[in-house]
């Protein structure tokens, strides 16, 4: 699916490389649709347009993917603020508006990624901690003693002599 490149306040018009790759391919003129929104919808656009890319690493597409959650939270804030009484619960509506659509799927459906992917990059494992460090030979000779040691001083002297008899 094709759709054709956003403008804001004549920046893509004047950018050299899409100027250069107007002429390359030899047209006249490039179609465009021209918003007009806040300054949060822009980078939202933007970032949507940067994981449609195929060039990005793995960490760039997480980092854009959690900033992307960030704007949806704030833009979703004000929102919320601005709702009207009619989708809340009322006798009329008992029910309310009903479960809002999480996260991750808003963005998987606005970035093309699986939501499986969004996921991934907004709850990243946690780095493992280090493996304990393996004991060496000595110290384990040193448990060992201290065990056997142990043991011997609370079987007492009896033990010993009535076990040699």
């Amino acid at each position: 699916m094709w759709s054709p490149p956003c403008a804001r306040a004549n920046s893509f018009s004047n950018s050299p490389a899409r100027r250069s790759a107007r002429k390359r391919l030899g047209w006249a003129r490039i179609d465009c649709i021209e918003i007009e929104d806040n300054a949060l919808t822009a980078e939202l656009w933007e970032i949507a347009e940067n994981l449609y890319r195929c060039d990005l690493t793995k960490e760039q597409r997480d980092e854009h993917i959690r900033r992307y959650a960030e704007l949806l939270e704030a833009q979703e804030a004000a929102v919320i603020s601005q709702q009207s009484a009619s989708k809340l619960k009322t006798d009329a509506n008992p029910k309310g508006a009903g479960r809002s659509e999480g996260t991750a799927s808003k963005i998987a459906r606005a970035t093309g990624l699986s939501k499986d992917t969004v996921r991934r990059a907004l709850n990243p494992p946690k780095p493992r901690s280090a493996p304990p460090t393996p004991k060496r030979a000595v110290d384990v000779t040193d448990d060992q003693f201290r065990a056997l040691m142990s043991a011997w001083n609370h079987a007492g002297p009896d033990y010993a002599l009535n076990k040699g008899s």
